[in-house]
């Protein structure tokens, strides 16, 4: 019995933990306190869309037709344009460098454009958000002072190596270390059973 208890107290502390740690929060403002999910996976960036023999996708400028080019040659995909933010408010986190801003025509793989770089991304988890890592040496463009993006083109369609037009699932901290629990408690309740076994008198 006492057994069971230590068991059922390590797992409802664990859980407690990794739903924490696993949690993105908005900072302050309208949505303070909003969980977004987790870091969406940057994908490529680039501060020229034409680079690396992209001649079919024209000079280096913002149309939304020239960075679906630019995606689908990286990502060696079909995407379609789902559509376009314009002047995108981003909001902090609680973590630090990580921001927060909304995805209005869905889910799926979405290029970030701040300045002179473009970012490609793939949405993790909460699929109204977009959530990126500014502090990666990929993104200094997205050290956002303003917190005002560019804009934001969202893309329908895939599958190549750009995870296609649905978010990702990914696995839960919590969930693994359930399964994990659960694992630990079958082999101990075996093991128990094993040195608890009585023998019959001959």
């Amino acid at each position: 019995m006492q057994f069971i208890k230590t068991l059922a107290a390590t797992l409802l502390v664990g859980l407690m933990f990794s739903s924490q740690a696993s949690a993105i929060f908005i900072n302050g403002g309208t949505f303070n306190g909003v969980d977004v999910g987790v870091i969406d996976t940057l994908l490529d960036t680039t501060t020229d869309l034409s680079a690396g023999g992209l001649a079919s996708c024209h000079p280096s400028n913002s149309s939304p037709t020239n960075e679906i080019c630019w995606a689908n040659f990286s990502q060696g995909t079909s995407y379609t344009l789902a559509g376009e933010q314009l002047g995108v408010q981003a909001y902090e986190t609680n973590v630090t460098g990580v921001i927060a801003f909304a995805l209005k025509f869905g889910p799926g793989t979405y290029i970030v454009k701040n300045s002179t770089d473009w970012g490609l991304f793939t949405n993790l988890a909460h699929v109204n958000w977009g959530v990126i890592d500014t502090t990666d040496t990929d993104l200094s463009e997205f050290q956002l002072g303003s917190l005002t993006i560019s804009h934001v083109t969202n893309l329908n369609g895939g599958g190549g190596g750009g995870g296609g037009g649905g978010p990702q699932d990914i696995p839960e901290p919590a969930s693994l270390l359930l399964l994990a629990m659960g694992l630990l408690g079958l082999g101990g309740l075996r093991r128990h059973k094993a040195h608890s076994t009585v023998l019959p008198l001959s």
